[in-house]
């Protein structure tokens, strides 16, 4: 890296134009719809058809959205906003999630997997779930839950609306920092990207209907 760069102020998606989208996701007895608004993003990963995405689909990963934080050719990417919408599945030996309390308790048994499974993990990358709680999206009762990654305490957000019995809708934000690799000179992507990933998530709506009610 040359020894006159200066502290950075890569290239984002910030002043990109946002544009509005509906993904109308069909359970059998009732339907979703996420409403979210973002720019043309650096990446995207889409399995929605027509708009809509089956629940049941054993892919569960309909929309997979990726921004980065670009600087010059000897710098690389700083940093990288992720926004992913999941179907989030039960199991049939746990509690069928009937209302939220039952949800929150599905997800306190997966936060308990997964850290089992990553206690042992010395990379930079171990993830660590957090204590989920009940919160609100935009004024929509969600369950929420943190999720470290190596030394980022907000390295993914995730946000459960549930809508069936076994299924819930899952957002998440992720928040890829690489600040501490090497050579890497001062920037400020980090608090501009953290602003990015709000405006994001300010604009999700949710709804659910019954299956047999109109769009």
């Amino acid at each position: 890296m040359p020894l006159f760069a200066a502290p950075a102020h890569p290239s984002g998606p910030e002043d990109r134009t946002f544009t509005e989208r509906t993904i109308w996701i069909q359970g059998e007895v009732k339907d979703i719809f996420l409403t979210i608004s973002y720019p043309k993003p650096d990446d995207i990963v889409d399995w929605t058809k027509q708009g809509s995405y089956d629940a049941s689909d054993s892919f569960p990963f309909p929309l997979t959205l990726s921004f980065e934080y670009k600087g010059h050719f000897w710098q690389g990417v700083f940093g990288t906003v992720g926004f992913q919408v999941k179907i989030k599945k039960g199991k049939a030996d746990l509690m069928p999630w009937k209302d939220m309390d039952a949800l929150l308790q599905g997800v306190r048994t997966h936060q308990i997997a997964r850290n089992q499974v990553t206690k042992n993990d010395t990379s930079k990358s171990r993830q660590v779930w957090m204590e989920p709680v009940l919160s609100q999206l935009n004024g929509i009762p969600c369950i929420q839950q943190y999720v470290q990654v190596g030394s980022n305490p907000m390295g993914e957000t995730h946000y459960y609306f549930p809508f069936e019995e076994d299924h819930a809708l899952e957002v998440v934000i992720l928040m890829v920092d690489n600040s501490d690799r090497p050579g890497l000179t001062n920037s400020d992507w980090r608090p501009r990207a953290e602003a990015f990933a709000n405006r994001l998530l300010s604009t999700v709506k949710v709804s659910v209907k019954p299956k047999d009610s109109q769009k």
